[in-house]
């Protein structure tokens, strides 16, 4: 057969023709199949601890936090980091083929349950539950081109702006920056604070109560009567 080809090269070629045609015709009218999901399902778990170093951490919210999701069900495996900003971050990796929805929903209620038990600086936190990995799929720079702002500012522009906007888009799990925000670092001295009997919550307490967005009422508006 081959033979025949090699010294018939038009028969040959008319014949490469016809399943050419035959083939994309084929293709356009074959269903599209779902492939299935290669990645398996992970519920991503992460909060903070501030001022605390990585095994108080470990101690006081990763324990109870793991302990509490172990019991979710369909779990694969489990890792957790913890550095010595007080961040703490936990990947749950389900077995293939389990809903991803349905298995935040058990991780959340399980963390839930919980979160009496973890110390009020991580409550007041919160227990962020995404249905992503950590890993990043796609990373970009906002600059200043003349150098007229700096980080603190680009990072502020990006939340006030569009960092939302990127969240909306289907198929976004989390959006992440990486700069800091604005805020104010007060060095306390030990031997004042002894001097004067005070501790550090006393200070801290202090600066919340200080930390009011106070009204300040209208301009414009026409006046109010004092028996109303």
């Amino acid at each position: 057969m081959s033979k025949f080809f090699i010294n018939h090269p038009i028969p040959a070629l008319v014949l490469s023709i016809i399943l050419m045609l035959v083939g994309t015709l084929t293709a356009l009218r074959l269903p599209i199949a779902e492939y299935p999901d290669i990645a398996p399902p992970t519920v991503f778990v992460s909060t903070s601890y501030v001022g605390a170093d990585a095994s108080v951490v470990n101690n006081t919210v990763a324990q109870i936090i793991e302990d509490a999701v172990n019991g979710a069900g369909d779990i694969e495996f489990m890792h957790s980091t913890v550095d010595t900003g007080g961040n703490y971050e936990l990947s749950i990796v389900f077995k293939q083929g389990t809903d991803i929805d349905t298995a935040a929903v058990r991780v959340q209620n399980k963390i839930s349950a919980v979160l009496s038990d973890l110390p009020a600086q991580v409550q007041s936190q919160g227990v962020t539950v995404n249905k992503n990995t950590p890993e990043s799929v796609f990373m970009f720079d906002l600059i200043s081109p003349k150098g007229s702002h700096d980080g603190v500012f680009m990072k502020n522009y990006a939340t006030a702006y569009f960092l939302d906007k990127i969240n909306r888009v289907d198929g976004v799990g989390k959006v992440t920056s990486y700069d800091g925000d604005y805020s104010m670092r007060i060095w306390l001295n030990p031997d004042k604070l002894a001097e004067l009997g005070l501790a550090i919550s006393d200070v801290e307490a202090a600066i919340k109560e200080q930390n009011v967005q106070a009204a300040v009422g209208s301009l414009g508006k026409m006046p109010v009567n004092s028996l109303q």
